[in-house]
């Protein structure tokens, strides 16, 4: 769908640029301007792409290809075309990609912007973004003429157009829930347009439509109440609390409030439909569900640091865990044998640490989690530096006690 969403900007500027063109230069063969309805009959926004044989080409006419016009559903779009003969060829798909309505008539247009392309036929169609598509092939006097205009219309209806393209799927292996990011991209891409995240229950598997630009898809999951994670060795910026999609999660910072580098695999589309299993036994196990519990006879915040694996010169801050005297905060996920808590009493007017062996960046006035708490600029306004106490964890369920001040 990414491709779409640019033809929605440039689908306008197709359609001025056709509505002020006049007929080509004619030497051998002269064309006449004809006029078109167009009308969307689908529940959707289509974009149409049209081609004709040029004028000036006696003999064997070359095609001339152009597009792309947006026609929301329910809606008609009159063009005028520089006809030399009775044909015209259209090809269109819907915005969501699912439909498409075609031909046998295979003709080279790009994907991605508004063209005019010569020769669309012949040509090598190999840009970046072009592709040959197959348009069906009609012949204007037999289009309805309906009144009031009496303009031959032709309408793309749904029950004419193709399910055409592949999809991807990502199925759930195993007995909790998990969650699954993604990015359909082609392979000289250097930008990751990443959408996450997508719930996919036990033994379910979530579906999405493939890109047919798309020859790469990349994807991280995680789950397991917060015990697995499946991931490769491309780190890619997420957003760890909610649904995000992110234009180039590779390039960017990755800085803000709850955003985390995480490590997506790779997999090659080489067929129409992809389909990939998450089971237990393919995961990474995170080392330590950890407890910060509070020994203390007042109510305490808590806010945690560790160093991932994977990014060892980074310290992840995450915070605030209010814990009443006597509870803890259960099941915090930390993969690494070190986990570092900073501590202080509800009212703040009590630090409960003065020292610590680091001092990463918190957010003094909300909850928080920084990917990268001790090399991000931490002199916004509600962030501090705050200093953390190591505690040695053991693998698996790990317990951590704030006592009592001796």
């Amino acid at each position: 769908m990414r491709y779409f969403k640019h033809l929605m900007t440039t689908a306008v500027v197709a359609s001025a640029v056709m509505a002020a063109s006049t007929a080509l230069a004619s030497s051998d063969l002269a064309s006449t301007d004809t006029s078109l309805n167009l009308c969307n009959r689908h529940d959707e926004k289509i974009f149409v792409s049209a081609a004709y044989n040029e004028s000036g080409t006696a003999g064997a006419p070359k095609v001339f290809a152009r597009g792309w016009w947006g026609i929301d559903s329910g809606a008609c779009t009159k063009l005028t075309f520089p006809l030399v003969d009775d044909r015209i060829m259209l090809f269109a798909q819907s915005s969501s990609q699912i439909l498409n309505w075609i031909g046998d008539y295979s003709i080279c247009v790009d994907l991605t912007h508004a063209f005019d392309i010569h020769d669309a036929t012949a040509v090598a169609c190999d840009g970046p973004d072009q592709r040959f598509r197959a348009f069906k092939v009609l012949a204007v006097a037999n289009l309805p003429s309906p009144a009031p205009d009496n303009v031959p219309t032709f309408e793309f209806k749904t029950p004419d157009a193709t399910r055409v393209g592949g999809g991807l799927k990502f199925c759930n292996d195993t007995t909790n829930p998990l969650y699954v990011s993604y990015s359909q991209k082609k392979a000289r891409d250097q930008k990751f347009g990443v959408d996450g995240w997508y719930e996919v229950q036990p033994s379910k598997c979530h579906e999405e439509n493939r890109d047919p630009v798309a020859d790469e898809v990349w994807f991280y999951a995680q789950g397991g109440d917060g015990t697995l994670t499946w991931r490769g060795d491309t780190p890619l910026c997420t957003d760890d609390v909610k649904g995000y999609f992110y234009e180039d999660a590779a390039n960017m910072p990755c800085t803000d409030n709850n955003q985390v580098m995480q490590m997506f695999q790779k997999a090659t589309l080489t067929g129409q439909e992809f389909e990939h299993h998450f089971a237990v036994a393919d995961a990474h196990k995170v080392r330590s569900m950890v407890d910060i519990c509070n020994n203390r006879q007042e109510k305490i915040l808590v806010a945690t640091a560790w160093k991932r694996p994977e990014f060892p010169e980074d310290i992840v801050t995450r915070g605030w865990f209010l814990t009443d005297p006597g509870k803890c905060a259960t099941g915090l996920p930390v993969d690494s044998p070190v986990v570092y808590v900073h501590a202080e009493s509800e009212s703040r007017v009590n630090l409960l640490q003065h020292e610590g062996q680091i001092q990463a960046c918190v957010n003094n006035t909300l909850a928080f989690l920084f990917s990268r708490g001790n090399s991000m600029a931490c002199g916004a306004q509600g962030l501090v530096n705050a200093v953390f106490v190591p505690y040695e964890i053991a693998a698996g369920q790990a317990r951590v006690d704030i006592n009592a001040a001796p």
